[in-house]
């Protein structure tokens, strides 16, 4: 992981473009190369699921607690999630609340994938979410994580474009560019 951020930042190539490179290259060797990887990042590999992230944490307590739904969506919340499942559930959750005043909660799990599925399931199933005011901390947390994702996502973009200018060798534009795009914090939300 480390060595990645550090190739990143080095070379100026996206982490996720240098893991699926790696990846690839990885898949392509001969099984006999394959396996001389430690025995420790091959267990790392393999031996640790995905934990929930905030998005997956935020459509599941909207699952439990219609209240909170609308809460979330009075704040909005939606508009900060990173295009992909959990906004798309989130927004069917927060829309079947606000037009019928409830969830067909087995039709939002059908959308969602096997693994997540599972995950999403047992939460809602061990009462894992709690009380009432526990759900309003989770929301609160879940709404930070998504703020502060967002504000990630927005930086690294404005870092990306000056990259862009500076590498076209004007610095004129990449100072004027640098004036004009500022980074989001957490103020801006």
């Amino acid at each position: 992981d480390v060595l990645v951020k550090k190739a990143a930042l080095w070379t100026g190539i996206s982490e996720t473009v240098l893991r699926r490179e790696a990846s690839r290259a990885e898949r392509n060797m001969p099984p006999e190369q394959q396996d001389s990887r430690p025995e420790t990042s091959r267990r790392q590999a393999t031996a640790r699921p995905r934990a929930a992230g905030p998005e997956e944490l935020l459509a599941t307590v909207l699952l439990a607690d219609p209240d909170l739904a609308i809460a979330a969506a009075d704040r909005g919340v939606v508009d900060s999630m990173e295009e992909g499942l959990w906004k798309n559930v989130t927004n069917v959750i927060i829309s079947a609340y606000r037009d019928a005043g409830s969830v067909d909660v087995s039709e939002v799990m059908e959308a969602i994938p096997p693994a997540e599925r599972e995950r999403v399931a047992s939460s809602l199933n061990e009462d894992a979410l709690g009380e009432r005011s526990q759900r309003e901390r989770i929301l609160e947390d879940c709404i930070r994580g998504i703020d502060r994702m967002a504000r990630k996502r927005h930086n690294r973009s404005v870092l990306v474009e000056l990259r862009k200018t500076e590498q076209l060798g004007s610095e004129d534009v990449s100072k004027e560019k640098l004036d004009q795009w500022r980074p989001r914090t957490s103020s801006d939300a």
